[in-house]
Formats: structure tokens, sequence, C-alpha cells
């Protein structure tokens, strides 16, 4: 999965980490999704250390988006 997040000085969508791992994914009451279809409000993601700066980045911006990639 690819993280994004809305740069708060150009108000575009910018790329902060390519490929990271997703380890588990939950729902907004906390319960671990396991069925493809499941809606996610809460992910547990892997990065490399290097990443780890450009990840955090992104959440202090906030509006963070995850996107899967399917190819």
């Amino acid at each position: 999965m690819d993280v994004y997040a809305l740069n708060p000085d150009t108000e575009f969508l910018e790329l902060f980490a390519e490929n990271v791992y997703v380890s588990e994914v939950c729902d907004n009451a906390g319960n671990r999704i396991t069925e493809p279809d499941g809606v996610a409000t809460s992910f547990t993601v892997w990065v490399t250390p290097e990443e780890v700066e450009s990840v955090n980045l992104a959440v202090v911006y906030g509006k963070v988006q995850i996107y899967l990639k399917t190819e």
C-alpha cells in the first residue's frame, strides 16, 4: 500500500511512503477486519526506518490516505 497525505502548503496529495506493509486493519469499533469487503478506519503499518519521519509528517499534516496497489 502507498501512503499519501494532503500537503497544507500545496493543497495536493503527496506520496509519503510506498509499499508499506499492513499487518492489521480494524473497523470503527476496534474489531479486526478479516474479510476483503470490510471497511477499515484503523491500520497498523510497518515502514522502513528511512520512511518513519516521512510517515510521521503525513500524520501531522492529517487527511492521510492509504491506497492498496492491485498490480
